[in-house]
């Protein structure tokens, strides 16, 4: 079974912040959008992994204060995604890319309106779009 944690990153002006995935053959959805996170390790709880992925892919040091676990979703039978929203103050702005192609940011009423489940020309990820659908509350 693979185990991956990720973050619905938001900030106070109610903008989201997306991850352009890489367009690399060899990994997940490449040239999709999706959300900042990974592989939960071995000896790690998905909490740990979330922060840690934070940390690793935007030197986003992250306050556990403002983490709250949304829900475990399937993308497949054998690989689980822990969803985590997490609230930004400015540190996005000093946020610095290491995985992907770039980081958009989208104000929260765009996405909630969007259909289909492409921005840009780059399609989302099928299962961040679930989570962001019940995020958002906009699920059909």
């Amino acid at each position: 079974m693979k185990r991956l944690a990720a973050a619905i990153i938001e900030d106070a002006h109610q903008r989201i912040y997306l991850q352009l995935r890489d367009a690399q053959p060899g990994i997940g959805h490449p040239g999709h959008w999706g959300l900042f996170g990974g592989t939960i390790e071995a000896a790690e709880d998905p909490t740990e992994a979330v922060v840690r992925e934070l940390l690793e892919e935007l030197e986003l040091e992250v306050d556990r204060e403002r983490l709250t676990f949304l829900g475990r979703y399937a993308e497949t039978p054998t690989e689980f995604i822990y969803a985590f929203r997490y609230q930004v103050a400015a540190e996005m702005q000093a946020a610095v890319l290491h995985e992907g192609q770039r980081i958009g940011c989208f104000a929260r009423a765009d996405l909630e309106i969007l259909r289909p489940a492409v921005i840009e020309a780059h399609p989302l990820v099928p299962i961040v779009w679930q989570i962001l659908q019940d995020y958002l509350g906009t699920k059909p």
